[in-house]
Order: structure tokens, then sequence, then C-alpha cells
């Protein structure tokens, strides 16, 4: 396949992405420049064309609405510590960060004062501040395999809270994460942490360093991330997202039925976006 050949013929010129060390000489450095221009180039078209074929992983690929702020990648943005204090590193974003934060609170009806969260690096980050969480509040507690990398449980609940919410905080949860650059589009993988504010209480750590509180796993916190989710939430709004959850289960139902007419096992729950069908012998 076309795409296939593309793919080991970018894997193949990796002994070419060693770092070679620019001179002074202009002639030189414009050499130089131009060879790191051309391998940028060849990964972008590389890019392309293993969007246009991915298929299994569940993320949006369509970030083409980010390009709007390109110009910020141009600014370091450090959202350290805690994004409801303020540290002394002031290149933050942390006001976008807890807007985006209440956009969410709301969606799963806490009220502002009574939750606490952050933009973390992922699904894992996620999950292993639930845990942090559980075990401080139930030593006695346990947790499955399933706490770590997504499940198929974790997409189809993701795709239903936004389709219509079946869980808040009116039920004794607590804590609610959400993927973004699954559903809403990111180009760098970032996840929503909503928690009870009494829960993130006790392992909160004073850090002389940032002049600021820490209840946060990783400490320095992307300061983009937090950006692009508040523009997608601006753009798209509960009804853009609850179209595209929409057009995610009409393509689910084609793609089932489209295996099954062509004599393959495919199976798909209600409400879900996971399409399960036997594994190709080839």
């Amino acid at each position: 396949m076309a795409s296939n050949n593309y793919y080991y013929g970018f894997q193949s010129k990796t002994k070419d992405l060693a770092l070679i060390e620019p001179h002074d000489e202009e002639c030189v450095v414009d050499r130089h420049r131009c060879l790191v221009t051309k391998i940028m180039s060849e990964f972008q078209e590389y890019l392309n064309e293993r969007s246009n074929h991915l298929l299994g992983y569940p993320s949006n690929l369509n970030c083409n609405h980010l390009m709007d702020l390109s110009p910020l990648l141009g600014f370091l943005m450090n959202n350290v510590g805690d994004p409801f204090q303020e540290s002394n590193f002031g290149l933050h974003s942390k006001k976008i960060e807890v807007a985006g934060l209440d956009w969410f609170a709301q969606l799963w009806k806490i009220e502002k004062d009574e939750y606490w969260g952050y933009v973390t690096n992922g699904g894992t980050e996620c999950n292993l501040h639930g845990m942090l969480i559980g075990r401080n509040l139930l030593p006695d507690g346990y947790c499955t395999h399933q706490t770590n990398h997504t499940t198929p449980y974790s997409k189809d609940q993701e795709f239903r809270e936004l389709s219509g919410p079946l869980f808040s905080f009116k039920k004794p949860i607590g804590s609610v994460s959400v993927l973004a650059h699954k559903l809403l589009g990111s180009s760098m993988p970032c996840g929503v942490l909503i928690s009870r504010k009494m829960h993130p209480t006790n392992f909160s750590t004073n850090i002389e360093y940032i002049a600021a509180l820490d209840t946060t796993i990783s400490g320095s916190q992307n300061g983009h991330t937090p950006i692009f989710i508040w523009y997608g939430l601006n753009m798209k709004g509960r009804t853009g997202l609850q179209k595209e959850v929409s057009n995610c289960l009409t393509n689910a139902k084609y793609l089932r039925d489209g295996l099954n007419k062509a004599t393959s096992s495919a199976m798909l729950n209600e409400s879900s976006i996971v399409v399960v069908f036997e594994r190709p012998l080839d």
C-alpha cells in the first residue's frame, strides 16, 4: 500500500535525523537550515499521509481550528502548581484553564465553590490522580487493572456524557475525567480532571520554589493545552459537540453494518462508537 510504503520510507530515513552542530560559516549555516527545513517538510507529509489512514485510536484528528492559535507557540507557558493559585512564574494561562474547568463543572452539575480540578497531560495522569484521592480517602480500597490507559468502557462513557449526561456529582462520585484530544480535538494529548474540593486538600503541598500550593502530580503543567480546550469549547459549544457525537455514533453504525454485509462479524453496543470485529489473519 502507498501509505505503508511512505511510512516505512520515512522510517528508513531515521539515520538522517541525527543532530548536526551548525557552523559559523554563512554558507554552511544556510545549507544546514535548508536540510532541517527539508526534513520537517517531509515529516509533515508523513503526518498527513498517516492521518488519512489512521484507524482504531480514539482521537479527533481534526485540529485545524487550532491553527489560529499558532502565534502562541512562540511563548513558554507553564501552569505550574495549583490552577486556582498564582505562582511566581508569570507566563501561564491559569485563568483560561479555570474558565474551561468551570464549563465541565457546570456540565457535571457541581458548584464552582465545591469542586477542584486541573488540565492534565492525559488519561493516565487523570487516573493516577483519581487513585491518589481514593488511596487517601479509602486506605483499604482497591483498583482494577483497567485504571491504566483507556478502556472501551471509559471511551463509551465520554461519548455518552457529551451526548446526554448519565452521571454527575449529584451522585456519590469522587472525581470525573475526560480526554480533550479524543472528541474536542487537540494537537497535544490532554485531559480534564474534576473532583470534589474537599478531596485534594489532604495532600496539597506548599512549594517554596514556586511560592504556591501544588496539588497536581506533574507539578509543571502545559500552559497551551488549557487554551486549546477553552478555544475548542468556545468554537463548538455544547450543541456543536452533541452534533459531533451524533455523527460519530452514525459512523460507527455505518461501519458495523458495512462489516456485517461483508460477512465479517462486527458488534456495537448501544450509545457506543467502539466497533468490535475479528482480527484479520494478515
